[in-house]
């Protein structure tokens, strides 16, 4: 008896623009009408999957961030977290600064998602992309210092 199905979302289960097929919508009914449990897998950031499977109508578990974290979307339960320990983490920036670079540090804020330093490492066009999701602030306290940020 199957219990679980895990999907990828990328070119998978959604399309490019990520919208999910009605085909695919249908199979997803078809198996919570069986009692089958459906689970996203993505590299993707929590708030956009929920956001894009919540226009579908579709509330799933999902492993997001490349597996660094799973939570329920139906009622916003974790029920896995792979963050770095502080000492670790503060270890890895350390290092990160030693070659010369800021990273950036995905956080799970309510109204952020990418902690940017004032001079990040990444190219403008990544920086264009992450939009209103990132911010620019302290890598070492993790928070975000400015409402906005600068390419």
């Amino acid at each position: 008896m199957i219990r679980i199905v895990a999907t990828d979302l990328d070119g998978t289960f959604w399309r490019r623009d990520l919208t999910v097929p009605t085909a695919h919508l249908r199979a997803a009914e078809a198996l919570r009408e069986q009692g089958v449990e459906m689970i996203a897998a993505t590299s993707r950031r929590r708030r956009v999957v929920a956001e894009h499977l919540g226009r579908a109508r579709l509330e799933v578990a999902a492993v997001v961030l490349d597996g660094a974290m799973g939570v329920d979307l139906r009622d916003g339960t974790r029920f896995h977290d792979a963050a770095f320990e502080c000492a670790a983490a503060v270890d890895v920036l350390g290092l990160f600064r030693a070659h010369g670079m800021e990273p950036c540090l995905y956080v799970d804020e309510q109204d952020v998602d990418v902690v940017l330093a004032p001079t990040p490492s990444t190219c403008p066009a990544h920086i264009e992309y992450l939009g209103s999701i990132a911010r620019t602030g302290d890598l070492d306290a993790g928070r975000p210092l400015e409402i906005g940020h600068e390419a």
